[in-house]
Formats: structure tokens, sequence, C-alpha cells
């Protein structure tokens, strides 16, 4: 049950902060206020989250919380690289490397990690990077 929680709330935050990264780069009018990074940032890929090697509960969520990502970013505002195109990169890639053989503006990938003894105590770590790789948010739930 705390699992859900976690998962939900992490939900939550990405598409507010995806959404509120791409609400700060137009006016209102949808006219661009600042100059857009040659890569598109509403192109997004959520990589499939890491989890610790041999540990299959926590790889199965990091598997379901990826595709609940994409299917919660997916709105007309923004361009969501599909499970199938972005399966053939191991939780560990690089995200330049992605980021290039994508073409994507905007990456989400991170990492699951349990923490202590409990079966339900798990870390959830985020990371939302921007084309240059500059632009970065990071956070974790517990």
């Amino acid at each position: 049950m705390r699992l859900d929680v976690a998962a939900a709330l992490l939900v939550l935050l990405l598409v507010a902060a995806v959404g509120a990264g791409i609400l700060l780069t137009r006016s209102p009018g949808g006219t661009t206020r600042v100059p857009l990074p040659a890569r598109d940032p509403t192109r997004v890929a959520v990589l499939y989250f890491d989890a610790p090697a041999g540990d299959s509960t926590l790889t199965a969520i990091a598997h379901g919380l990826t595709s609940d990502l994409i299917s919660s970013l997916r709105t007309s505002d923004l361009t969501m690289i599909s499970e199938p195109g972005i399966a053939r990169f191991p939780p560990t890639a690089s995200p330049a490397a992605v980021r290039d053989e994508l073409d994507v503006g905007t990456m989400i990938y991170g990492r699951l990690e349990q923490l202590g003894s409990a079966a339900d105590s798990v870390r959830v770590t985020v990371r939302l990077v921007g084309a240059s790789m500059a632009e970065q948010a990071s956070f974790a739930v517990n």
C-alpha cells in the first residue's frame, strides 16, 4: 500500500514538473517567450527506472512506474516516446546517448532502492533532464 502512495505521489510530481517546464517556455498566447533549445522540450522520453540487480519485485515496480509515467504524461502538449521506443535502452544507458538517438528535448529517468530490511520501504529517485543536459531537476520520495 505504501508503494502505491509513493508511486502516485511521484507521478503527480513529475506531471507537475514537466507541465511547469513547458509553461515557462511559452507565453499565454502560445508563442515562445524565450528561445527554445534546438531540441523540442515537449518531445519526452521516460527511460526504464533502474532497480537493484536480482530484485525482481523492485524491477517489476520500476517497469510499472515507467509505464504509468508514459501513460500519465500523454497529453496534447507532449510527444511521448513509446515503451517500444525506449525498450532497447537499459536503465543504465547514458542519458546523452538516449537524447541523441531519440532526438528528445526532455528525459525522465530514475532508480528504486529498498530502504533497510522493511519490504515496503522504498526510495524512488527521479531525474528530469533538459536537452542541454545542464538543466536538471532531481528529487526522491521515501
